[in-house]
């Protein structure tokens, strides 16, 4: 009821409106007024004064364009076109909104929905030759949007001119963001040259430092200048929150890992202080150095809960292979937890950091207790069952999968292990339909997936393969993609490809020894030299 008195007030104000809408003032103000109802999101609102002014003046160009934007927003491409193909042809000296104006709007539809890019130069560039030379709203969006045209044509030349264009500008905005696109054009094109020059001016300029490091660091590893690019990529992080955690950082400062990790040091020991210790915080992580980490928490513990703080330490000292440490931290945490939901995960956390260091008994008796305590809770017979296997009770590992799947069957992993149990035994029937099960249930392409082992146990190794490939290619920095493939490779009895995963996983930085000597998907590979050697360069 509400609602439909709000349309009726705005009806009877629009009726009362529209007799007087013939000069140029009123229906200035009729756009205003219906662009304020857009900017309050009340588009329905807005539709219904538009409409109610276009049965009286179907050819008001104002109104049409008004009317385009909402058929724009319900991603109406050819009603909005139509919109403009007549309002352009109707404009008039009343009109709020000039032919320039409406050229442009119908040149930047045209580019965004359906890339007719032609068609979109030919009104982008009317609206420029249209335009007063004073507008330079229009000119330099107009220039801006042909840029991208042309650079979509592949007529990198003319996107390069228009670029140029508005890198002269009086507007410092303009400039400036034409400079950037430049950086982007010529990194596309490879020419690393004038990218570089555009580059460095952007830094005399004393502004988009995230945009001209990125672009340094680009054009240094592209002229094989790796150390030098990610000094370019170190500068580029700490002064671009937005570039903290992205895969382009990964891609840049993995280029030499060992490097960037020294270079770290050596920024931590020239500056570390307040303003700073977050982004070496941050490249620590991505550099997966975590003692490092560990040592910018003390920097930064005094800003931060304490819980914040434990939880860090804990996380940060089990990938820094320090599992005790992380046992102590994440055991205080639990502790001080009151919620439920809370206390499960974290329990669920040092089960696994016990698994882990090879502390098998203990994980054991954390993982009965969230048996006790979450008895429909499937990870905790999960683990329980795979730590009773690891120390070579297969029978009791069975009875708890059994168990974990009578309270839950949605859980893949560990349908994945009581098939692993069954094969062992040599019923490869029920083998099989536990494996077809995971298939059933694991069919997301993410961290945690067990899929690709069970397409393995069903004899379809490539299909398998592929899989973990996609897994990869998802996350290509996180390092228990690579244990995965290693495990899948031995076991496939593919020695070398094995061997190249792990030694990936170890160089990204994969600290848990124990659990890799103990892993039988590994058993495959233990006798070879290659093996030993990789265990001797990163665990002694």
């Amino acid at each position: 009821m509400k609602r439909f008195t709000l349309l009726l007030i705005v009806a009877l104000v629009a009726t009362a409106n529209i007799c007087s809408a013939q000069s140029k003032k009123d229906n200035a103000e009729q756009v205003d007024r219906i662009m304020a109802l857009f900017n309050e999101d009340k588009f329905d609102e807005g539709e219904f004064v538009i409409d109610s002014m276009r049965r009286l003046y179907p050819q008001n160009s104002d109104m049409l364009h008004l009317k385009a934007l909402c058929h724009d927003r319900r991603d109406e491409f050819q009603k909005a076109l139509a919109c403009y193909d007549y309002a352009i042809e109707n404009v008039s000296r009343k009109s709020y909104y000039g032919n320039d104006f409406l050229y442009l709007c119908r040149g930047m539809l045209r580019e965004s929905y359906d890339s007719d890019y032609g068609a979109a130069i030919e009104d982008l560039t009317q609206a420029i030759e249209l335009a007063d030379k004073d507008n330079l709203w229009i000119v330099s969006r107009a220039l801006d949007m042909r840029a991208n045209c042309y650079y979509y044509c592949g007529e990198y030349h003319l996107a390069e001119r228009d670029l140029m264009a508005l890198l002269i500008s009086e507007d410092e905005k303009i400039s400036e963001r034409a400079a950037c696109k430049l950086c982007d054009l010529y990194i596309n094109t490879e020419n690393y040259e004038k990218a570089a020059m555009v580059a460095n001016g952007l830094l005399e300029m004393e502004c988009c430092y995230s945009k001209a490091y990125n672009t340094l660091a680009y054009t240094n590893f592209a002229t094989d200048n790796v150390q030098l690019g990610i000094r370019y990529a170190f500068a580029m992080s700490i002064t671009d929150v937005d570039q903290e955690y992205s895969d382009d950082l990964r891609w840049m400062v993995w280029r030499d890992a060992e490097y960037a990790r020294g270079l770290l040091q050596e920024f931590i020991a020239g500056r570390l202080d307040n303003d700073i210790v977050y982004k070496y915080f941050t490249l620590a992580h991505v550099l997966n150095d975590y003692d490092t980490a560990l040592s910018l928490i003390d920097v930064i513990e005094d800003d931060h809960d304490k819980n914040q703080v434990l939880y860090w330490r804990a996380t940060f000292s089990a990938n820094a292979g320090k599992y005790d440490d992380a046992i102590r931290y994440i055991t205080e945490l639990i502790s001080n937890e009151d919620d439920a939901e809370s206390i499960l995960y974290l329990s669920s956390e040092r089960c696994g950091y016990y698994r882990l260091a090879g502390r098998y008994e203990e994980a054991i008796k954390d993982a009965e207790t969230l048996i006790e305590q979450y008895p429909d809770y499937a990870y905790g017979y999960y683990i329980c069952g795979w730590c009773y296997e690891l120390m070579g009770d297969d029978a009791k590992a069975m009875e708890l999968y059994n168990r974990g799947i009578e309270r839950d069957d949605s859980y893949a992993y560990i349908y994945l292990m009581r098939g692993v149990q069954y094969l062992k035994v040599g019923d490869k029937e029920r083998a099989n339909a536990d494996f077809n099960r995971v298939l059933e249930l694991d069919t997301e392409v993410k961290d945690g997936s067990a899929r690709h082992y069970a397409l393995h146990f069903l004899g379809r190794d490539a299909e398998a393969v592929e899989w973990m490939n996609q897994l990869i290619s998802t996350a290509p920095y996180e390092i228990g993609m690579y244990y995965d493939a290693a495990c899948l490779y031995a076991r496939m009895g593919q020695i070398y490809e094995s061997l190249d995963n792990l030694r990936i996983a170890l160089y990204l930085g994969y600290k848990a020894k124990a659990h890799i000597e103990n892993d039988d998907d590994l058993d495959p590979i233990r006798h070879t030299e290659a093996y030993k050697s990789l265990m001797n360069e990163y665990f002694n």
